[in-house]
């Protein structure tokens, strides 16, 4: 073997060890969940995207020993179909559920509740999971029969 065939090789072997030692460090391909899963196919030139519409005029009081009633107008025509309502209390304590469609109201009661405020928020639910935006209320439990809460206005 000549000197110019030792080099040939020593050069392939240098550039095949960083190759290697590069596909190490990269970590190969990561795994997501975004993907397309399906097709559809239009005769139309164009497109219109669904939108759930929120619920308006979201108020709440506060119940009997210390419960918080909340009331709301249900979403408007125009928007997607409303399969239901998902609701979310965050903060001191973290509780959510959901409602039928058809409600307007809701009490969260004292049992579900601890010490502390939060932010109580209300979506609409569409067809295949899609929500909303969210109707906001500060809320605050002071003792087991004194609660307080105010909605919070949301910016267009």
């Amino acid at each position: 073997m000549n000197r110019r065939s030792r080099m040939l090789r020593a050069a392939v072997f240098v550039v095949a060890l960083v190759c290697v030692t590069l596909t190490g460090f990269t970590g190969g391909p990561v795994h997501t969940d975004a993907a397309w899963t399906d097709s559809e196919f239009t005769t139309s030139d164009t497109m219109t995207a669904g939108k759930v519409t929120a619920v308006s005029n979201l108020n709440c009081s506060e119940g009997l020993l210390g419960a918080i009633d909340f009331t709301w107008t249900a979403p408007a025509s125009g928007g997607l179909a409303r399969s239901g309502y998902r609701w979310a209390l965050v903060g001191a304590v973290d509780k959510a559920g959901t409602l039928g469609a058809s409600a307007i109201s809701m009490s969260l009661p004292r049992s579900l509740l601890d010490l502390g405020s939060g932010i109580y928020s209300l979506y609409a639910v569409g067809p295949g999971g899609w929500e909303s935006a969210a109707a906001t209320a500060s809320v605050t439990f002071l003792t087991g029969l004194v609660s307080n809460c105010s909605p919070l206005v949301r910016s267009p």
